[in-house]
């Protein structure tokens, strides 16, 4: 049950964000207040705002599916489990091309197969929808705007944290190894002695620097690809079943182990779900009565995406993207849990937790403080990416 659980959690809750978005953005369209000036009932205006949310959600199901399939090789690994990821490590390790190459050819294959079948169920949920509503001509402005408190709670308490770190000391004390919380050590030590919270201070931009110029890399490819055409659909759909840990291997073969070699990885790969994310919703823009009136009222392709496409497309994906950037920060620890990425004394949050892993039952928290960290990063960038929109669309 472990292994199911540690996969479970955090994709289904990639979902619900995801699901959440799509709904949140199918509010803002035109046909939902032209609907309820209409004097349509609010039931029927939710369900079919949820629908849409579905259809939206239902091709990431697939693709998450693929991608995940051949990403499990740190919890195979941690659990001594048999699978393709543990054996795509072990190949790697070992230089065994041709297995590689099977393993290679199996998930693009998935891949395929997936990014059909995802794009079958988003064609055949969107079909109904497209011939039953949205054909108002006014904006509307349903939005949810959680203000800047909410991610000032979030992540003020860390910045004062890591602003206190800063003036400690990191140096290595044998004799007081995995201490506990103290007026000493607020949070601790490490194996080797190390204050915790001043590693978790050295090792805050680092981290959070590299998964945020990753992040932003991920958006803006995923944004200009998803809104590219079909074309860019079927190549992010086989690209979609190979993981970071699959293309950080092969990297990593090539140009050797490094914080970029991880993080050109995750980039490799992480933008994936945000095409797939802003080529659905371009897609469902197009259904739209405001697309459509001014298609045939002779707007152009270059306008049609400017006006009547971006300003939906884009404040989603910053959102997926605000999203993503605490996923990342987990994909380029997992890299460096298996060697690629930060070295054995960076102070990586990553590197931290990998440290952390074989004394977490007697140490507990030298796994919760950065486990902690990483948990607030999200959650306040979530919460101001979502501030940042509700406010574009006052």
């Amino acid at each position: 049950m472990l292994p199911v659980i540690s996969l479970t959690i955090p994709i289904s809750g990639m979902l619900s964000r995801i699901l959440l978005i799509a709904v949140d953005t199918a509010a803002t369209e035109p046909w939902v207040k032209t609907w309820l000036v209409s004097g349509i009932p609010g039931y029927r205006v939710r369900r079919s705002l949820v629908r849409r949310g579905f259809a939206t959600l239902t091709p990431q199901i697939f693709l998450f599916f693929a991608g995940t399939l051949a990403s499990t090789a740190l919890v195979e690994n941690i659990f001594s489990i048999p699978g393709i990821g543990r054996v795509a490590v072990q190949a790697a390790t070992h230089q065994d091309v041709p297995v590689m190459q099977a393993l290679l050819t199996l998930v693009l294959l998935i891949g395929v197969a997936c990014g059909f079948l995802s794009r079958c169920i988003h064609y055949f949920m969107m079909r109904p929808i497209a011939q039953s509503h949205e054909a108002g001509l006014s904006h509307g402005q349903a939005h949810i705007d959680v203000g800047w408190l909410p991610p000032l709670m979030a992540i003020i308490p860390l910045i004062l944290a890591l602003v206190v770190g800063s003036f400690r000391s990191s140096a290595i004390t044998p004799t007081a190894r995995l201490e506990s919380p103290s007026l000493t050590h607020p949070l601790g030590t490490d194996q080797v002695g190390r204050d915790v919270l001043a590693r978790m201070a050295d090792g805050a931009i680092p981290t959070v620097g590299s998964a945020l110029i990753t992040t932003v890399v991920c958006v803006v490819i995923g944004v200009v690809i998803g809104l590219s055409g079909d074309w860019a659909r079927v190549l992010g759909d086989t690209l979609n079943a190979l993981p970071a840990v699959f293309i950080g291997l092969v990297i990593a073969s090539v140009f050797g182990t490094s914080v970029w070699t991880a993080a050109v990885a995750v980039m490799a790969v992480g933008w994936i779900p945000i095409a797939a994310h802003c080529s659905a919703l371009a897609l469902d823009i197009r259904h739209q009565g405001h697309y459509e009136w001014a298609r045939d009222s002779g707007a152009g392709p270059w306008r049609l995406l400017i006006v009547h496409t971006i300003p939906f497309v884009v404040p989603a994906a910053l959102r997926h993207g605000a999203t993503r950037l605490g996923h990342n920060i987990l994909a380029l620890t997992g890299l460096a849990f298996l060697g690629i990425g930060a070295g054995h004394d960076s102070p990586q949050w990553g590197t931290m937790l990998s440290e952390a892993a074989p004394y977490a039952d007697r140490a507990l928290w030298f796994a919760l403080s950065p486990t902690c960290a990483l948990i607030l990063v999200g959650l306040s960038t979530t919460l101001v990416a979502d501030h940042i929109v509700s406010r574009r669309r006052s």
